[in-house]
Formats: structure tokens, sequence, C-alpha cells
């Protein structure tokens, strides 16, 4: 059975295989410097006429050519486009200008940490913008309690405590100092979870705005709007300021190299934009000069 498959293979097979791959490599070939192919024709000189049909059956794989290449930078040009706004959109909304030089950082205890890093993996936040949160909110005080009656590190009030613990023994509404054990809103780990997981679902509510979901978290669901660019209330200005403070040394590094990304793919859209508009601007001299020679066939 060798002796009939290996004779085919090498007469059939190997033959095609080998046009194929030209074929493919000389469409690439022309792909690639469809351009510069098209800037030296648009300079030859004139064909005779016995040549012009010959000719013309090059120039429309040319022209073919550098449409699917005009393309191909169009569709590059727009992918990058939408990306780096997207990039600049997001450093926008977990940071803006929220920078203020009089908030003073603080070091959380190794609990805090431990525990915020073991639900951040749960609900998939970012550790140091919870433990950000929490020196905004309480300055790493589980006692703490807010005259609206926010409790705890996180500031939970009693309505988003009995809505993520209904089982719970706690009301929420008790003064500090009595804990009923880890099952209380002002219970370390108990508190810190209810907190992000109210952060987690703010986030989904906004599709991932971030900062949408930090303001709703501050402010309450219903005082954020996303058609504005400042939020609502001032003290909500103030305390997503106070949370970019605290965030800076931690984010900085990694902020500022998406800056770079985003500035960088804006320059190559930039690039790309301008050598498209050079494209079209090229084809149009090409068919300027080769339009009247289609007409005359």
């Amino acid at each position: 059975m060798n002796r009939v498959v290996l004779p085919f293979f090498r007469q059939k097979i190997l033959p095609c295989g080998r046009t194929l791959l030209r074929r493919v490599f000389s469409a690439l070939f022309l792909l690639v410097f469809s351009p510069f192919f098209l800037v030296i024709d648009i300079f030859s000189p004139s064909q005779p006429e016995h040549a012009c049909a010959s000719h013309m059956r090059t120039r429309v794989k040319l022209l073919y050519a550098y449409l699917l290449f005009l393309a191909i930078v169009s569709v590059v040009a727009i992918i990058l486009y939408y990306s780096s706004t997207q990039e600049a959109r997001r450093l926008e909304t977990v940071l803006g200008n929220f920078f203020y030089s009089a908030e003073v950082q603080r070091d959380p205890s190794q609990e805090i940490v431990m525990i915020v890093h073991k639900y951040a993996v749960r609900f998939d936040l970012n550790p140091h913008l919870v433990l950000a949160m929490i020196q905004v909110e309480s300055g790493f005080n589980p006692h703490a309690r807010s005259p609206k009656g926010a409790c705890g590190l996180m500031q939970v009030t009693p309505l988003v405590w009995r809505h993520y613990n209904p089982k719970s023994a706690c009301n929420g509404r008790h003064a500090p100092g009595v804990v009923h054990g880890d099952d209380c809103i002002f219970a370390v780990e108990s508190n810190i979870r209810t907190g992000m997981q109210l952060l987690r679902d703010l986030i989904v509510h906004f599709q991932g705005e971030t900062g949408a979901a930090i303001e709703a978290y501050n402010a309450g669901l219903t005082n954020v709007d996303l058609e504005k660019i400042r939020p609502k209330y001032q003290e909500t200005r103030d305390y997503l300021q106070r949370i970019g403070t605290v965030l800076a040394p931690a984010a900085r590094e990694e902020a500022e190299e998406s800056l770079r990304s985003a500035t960088g793919s804006r320059r190559a859209f930039h690039i790309l934009a301008l050598s498209t508009l050079g494209l079209w601007f090229l084809f149009i001299i090409w068919v300027i000069r080769h339009l009247p020679q289609c007409h005359a066939l």
C-alpha cells in the first residue's frame, strides 16, 4: 500500500501544496506591498494598446489587494481608537482627578488586610481599593458609627446589613461595644464581607463602572447620575478625592503604566488615521490616473 500512496503523494499532493504555498505567499506579498506597487503604477508610463488588456488584469489584482490592505488598516485604527478611549475612561472613572494632598495614609492591622484579600478573591475586587474605602469610611476603627447610623469598618447601614444577613440576630441598630459575636454589624469580618458584597453588587449594577459604584456606596444608588461628570453632592466629591489620595501610592505605578498604554494607543491611532487618509488620497489619484483607460477598454 505504501508503494501506491507515496508516489501519489509525491506526484499529486506535494505539487499542489507547493503551488498553494506559492500563491499564498504571492498574495501576502502583494497585499503587504500594494501601496508601494500602487505608487509605481500611478507614475508608470502608459502601456501600448495591445498590452492594455493583460496589464489591466494585473491592475485589478493590485486594486483588490490595495483595498483589502486599506480595510485592514482602517479596522486596526478603529480598534485602537475604541480600546484607547475605553482605557482612558476607565482611568477617569477609577481615579480621575481624585488626588488630594491632605489625606494621610494609615496602616491597617494584619487581620483587616487578610480579611480584605480573602473576600477580594471571592467578590473580584481590588483589595487596595477596599482598604482605601475602609480608611476613608472609618479610619480602620471597627467601632465607628456615623450620625446616620452606618456602622463598623465599612460603615454598613442597618438596612444593608439586614439585606445581606437576613438570618442574623443583630439588627444593626445597636451602639458600638455590644457585639453579638461574629454575627454582628460591628464584627470585623462580617462588616467587611457585607460591605464588599454591596460594592460588588453596585459594580455589577453599573456594568463595571467602578467610579459610579463607589459614588453610590457613599451617596446611595438613587443619587448617582451617569450623565453628569461630577458627583451630585460635595460630600461625595470629597469622599472620592480622599479615596484617590489613599489609592495613589498603591496604584501610581499601575495607573502610570495604563496611562502610558492608553497614550501609546492614542498616538498609534493618530498615525494610522493619518496613514488611512493618505492611503485613500493615493487611491483617488490612482482612479483619476487610470479611470479613462478603463473606459477606453
